[in-house]
């Protein structure tokens, strides 16, 4: 039977030694776990014993497990009692629990240890927590377990991903839903056009040599893609917003003398008055280009022009720039 939740209680033992707390102490908070399969199947049953590591077998061993906690109850050889249970979903691979939906920073990646940081949840006093199953698509060319094929951005994060321009936040996450600084989309625009080296400094009282993006904004501002914010500051850990987005992408068209011009009927916006007045040309010739489409609400269109740009956006807009104006 496929189930999209099911609960369990649970009791949890840890153990405090250090400076924080004198001596030792043990706390045995009651939580009640929700599991969301997310689309799987899930089946329940069996019992197993899990040591400190979260390794889960079957046999007589003790186990130490000072500074962890254990999915289970407690059993008086210090190990921990397990209920196993399997999850199936076509075309995907479980890979873990997260507190996410979408998420792929695994909380535990078996069905019997959680890390110590939930452990120290649980010692403050929390009764509830829903875990959600984490799948990797097989049917994906990527590593990635939250970019699943049949998400709108999958082809823009394939595009970008395999050619170089957009890494992972980490070897199994892409956090599509994250926001963009300009730091990192000005090291995008870096990466495409080859990482070369800039011939001078860029001059922002806020960007140190030493930074990752110091020579991607210093090659941006000398082609004068960007031109900071006007006090002698870059703000490189700023979230980049849509107008700024199309601006710096509409520069860049100029520095590869693509001769770009917005069409002088663009597609009605609510929300187009909203545009700064240095950012209507760039928002212009985005939307003529189809490298902002604005989003749907209540049957308008938004361009949200002081909006965040999410990393799938980035990734989606960049592959169209490529395709339609880089080509």
């Amino acid at each position: 039977e496929s189930l999209q939740t099911f609960k369990k209680r649970v009791i949890f033992i840890h153990h405090f030694k250090g400076n924080t707390l004198k001596g030792e102490k043990a706390i045995t908070p009651q939580l009640t776990i929700t599991y969301n399969t997310n689309g799987g199947v899930i089946s329940a049953g069996g019992n197993y014993y899990a040591d400190k590591n979260g390794q889960i077998f079957s046999g007589e061993s003790k186990a130490v497990y000072e500074q962890q906690c254990y999915m289970g109850i407690s059993h008086p050889d210090g190990l921990m009692k397990a209920a196993a249970f399997k999850l199936e979903r076509k075309g995907y691979q479980f890979v873990g629990w997260s507190v996410k939906p979408q998420g792929a920073t695994l909380w535990f990646e078996n069905q019997a240890f959680l890390p110590e940081q939930l452990c120290e949840n649980l010692a403050s006093g929390n009764q509830s927590l829903t875990l959600y199953a984490i799948w990797k698509d097989l049917r994906s060319e990527l590593p990635f377990y939250d970019v699943w094929t049949d998400h709108w951005y999958y082809e823009g994060v394939k595009y970008t991903n395999q050619k170089g321009w957009m890494n992972g936040t980490s070897s199994i996450e892409f956090a599509p839903e994250s926001p963009t600084t300009r730091a990192m989309l000005v090291t995008v625009l870096h990466r495409i056009e080859g990482s070369p080296a800039p011939k001078k400094k860029g001059g922002f009282s806020d960007v140190a040599s030493g930074q990752w993006y110091a020579q991607a904004v210093a090659w941006a501002a000398e082609n004068n893609i960007v031109n900071g914010m006007g006090d002698g500051t870059f703000a490189p850990d700023d979230k980049i917003t849509r107008e700024q987005l199309t601006t710096v992408l509409f520069r860049y068209a100029q520095f590869k003398q693509k001769n770009e011009q917005p069409d002088p009927s663009p597609t009605v916006f609510a929300d187009q008055e909203k545009v700064s007045e240095w950012a209507k040309e760039g928002m212009q010739w985005a939307v003529s280009k189809g490298l902002i489409n604005g989003i749907n609400a209540e049957n308008k269109l938004y361009l949200q022009p002081q909006g965040s740009a999410t990393r799938a956006q980035i990734a989606t807009v960049l592959m169209r720039y490529s395709q339609e104006i880089l080509k």
